[in-house]
């Protein structure tokens, strides 16, 4: 059977697919009668019949009309066969656009037929590397040209060859448009203003560890041990070391209630600033200033990981950080002394994760 082109099926990276919709929008949608023509639901809240009756819902002030239905792996599953028979009923003045936010979650043979009447779109860069650098730069520039900003040659290279998921580059390409303020984005900016990818990679892969997602963490840990002139089996483990001791540092803050972040009033506005270590009392001051690591100094260029490390240490005792410390402490000796390093790591991350019991290798 001949697929609908009114009719699209998504899948892959959701920032991707999101551009690809607001594309679609803008080719047959005009500005200003997006707010009656644009219908977006989800999976779980949509039957056959209340579909039927919105594409057959004339356009207003516009050719054509658009409903979007995210994570249609949630659809009824009595009612996945009723779908498929009423999508050669949807009109030609309405584009209907499925959305597959888990292929695992949704049935083959529903996922077939689908196929076979609609458009698909997977959406994801390239596997070869040069192609998807490519790629990363057409999407950055998109982004940026949506914000009204421009930026050097050298520096959309830049930005596209840093390791990031795209959320986080969104987030990125945001505070970059705003720092530009019109101006054309440089390679200094780039450099000045984006996250350390460092910083990147060494907190993906410690909030998966200390979230105790141990899948996660073994593929965060195998793409930082690929990058082996900077990422050995020991730098990784100094890295949770420090991870440890910044969130030790937040969990003795919050057991004093003291938080890290203060609301101050600036020019109509309430903003949320770092404490100044000088507010802290003298006993709590001199513990953790103490050494390089300490948690201010450390926020100073990191903004951005506050709330996340807030939100982490509340979730782990003080007791077991110190557990963890010690372990860490532990394995670095280990390891030193000819134990298998990927071994002794893989190991406890499944501890962390509570797969492994502690006595396993430490009795």
């Amino acid at each position: 059977m001949a697929s609908n082109k009114n009719i699209y099926l998504l899948t892959g990276d959701p920032l991707l697919k999101e551009s690809f919709i607001e594309d679609l929008i803008k080719k047959h949608i005009p500005e200003e009668a997006r707010e009656f023509n644009v219908d977006t639901l989800k999976g779980e809240d949509i039957t056959p019949t209340s579909l039927l009756q919105r594409a057959n819902t004339l356009p207003l002030l516009s050719p054509r009309r658009l409903i979007l239905i995210k994570e249609i792996e949630k659809l009824k599953k009595e009612e996945q066969e009723k779908f498929v028979k009423i999508l050669n009923q949807i009109p030609p003045s309405t584009i209907l656009v499925f959305s597959v936010t888990n292929t695992q979650e949704i049935s083959s043979e529903f996922l077939r037929k689908l196929k076979n009447l609609a458009v698909v779109r997977h959406f994801a860069f390239s596997h070869k590397k040069e192609d998807a650098l490519r790629e990363r730069g057409e999407w950055i520039k998109k982004e940026l040209e949506g914000n009204g900003v421009k930026i050097t040659p050298d520096a959309l290279e830049f930005l596209a060859r840093i390791p990031m998921e795209l959320h986080q580059l969104r987030t990125e390409i945001e505070k970059l448009s705003a720092f530009s303020q019109g101006r054309e984005i440089t390679l200094e900016d780039v450099q000045a203003l984006v996250t350390s990818t460092e910083d990147v990679k060494v907190y993906e892969f410690t909030n998966a560890f200390f979230e105790g997602k141990s899948m996660e963490a073994f593929r965060l840990l195998e793409l930082l041990l690929e990058r082996g002139d900077l990422w050995t089996p020991l730098v990784v483990l100094q890295a949770l070391a420090n991870q440890t001791r910044l969130l030790l540092q937040v969990k003795i803050l919050q057991e004093a209630g003291i938080p890290l972040y203060k609301e101050i009033r600036n020019r109509g506005r309430t903003e949320s600033i770092l404490l100044n270590p000088e507010e802290i009392p003298s006993s709590l001051r001199q513990l953790l200033l103490a050494g390089d690591d300490n948690i201010f100094q450390y926020l100073q260029s990191r903004q951005w990981l506050g709330e996340k490390l807030q939100a982490q240490a509340k979730k782990l005792s003080k007791s077991l950080l110190y557990v963890i410390l010690r372990l860490l402490h532990r394995l670095d000796i280990e390891i030193k002394s000819g134990a298998p390093p990927r071994e002794r790591l893989e190991w406890f991350i499944l501890w962390m994760a509570g797969v492994s019991p502690i006595g396993e290798r430490f009795n």
